[in-house]
């Protein structure tokens, strides 16, 4: 399995560390500090290009975190990444914002990371953490198969509150059965 670059459902995914154009690193910069994605974030910080460029220096050197860029045609459509890789456990934890401008692009972006986790890294479980308060996050999820496992109380403390954190998870069987 090629990192660097992968196509699933018509969507192009290139890895961030094979991007070298600055304007594609803005263009992806300007997404993730969108106020409707970054208020969904653990981090609701506005991050500075040099900040992001040398975030995408340490993934180079890192292979428990894996960042994709996802195009449809030269359209910038959403990211997904692993982070947390568990080789020897064999599971990982998502992330996975798309933009907010378009529809109907999360299920493909998703499905992506499911096909990339269970049929190309044969992992045993794939996790992700979601704030308590993003409800339509939370309803995408249930409506992909993810189960809920647990309450990370006060885990997020933002504008002089605390925020819980649901944790989700699929297995490779809940996967290979909800495929059919």
């Amino acid at each position: 399995m090629n990192f660097k670059e992968f196509t699933f459902d018509n969507i192009l995914f290139v890895n961030f560390t094979s991007i070298e154009k600055t304007e594609k690193h803005l263009q992806i910069l300007s997404l993730r500090n969108d106020e409707r994605i970054r208020k969904f974030m653990f981090s609701d910080k506005i991050i500075s290009l040099e900040e992001h460029l040398e975030f995408i220096e340490r993934l180079r050197n890192d292979d428990k975190r894996l960042y994709w860029a996802a195009y449809d045609g030269e359209l910038l459509v959403g990211s997904i990444n692993l982070i947390d890789i568990d080789y020897q456990n064999i599971r990982a934890k998502l992330g996975i914002y798309t933009n907010p401008d378009l529809k109907g692009y999360g299920s493909k972006l998703i499905n992506a990371l499911k096909w990339l986790c269970f049929e190309q890294l044969n992992f045993n479980c794939l996790r992700l953490e979601v704030l308590a308060n993003n409800m339509e996050a939370i309803k995408f999820y249930e409506k992909h198969y993810f189960s809920y496992e647990g309450r990370l109380r006060s885990f997020i403390f933002r504008e002089g509150n605390y925020i819980d954190v649901l944790v989700y998870s699929i297995l490779k069987e809940e996967y290979e059965k909800s495929k059919s």
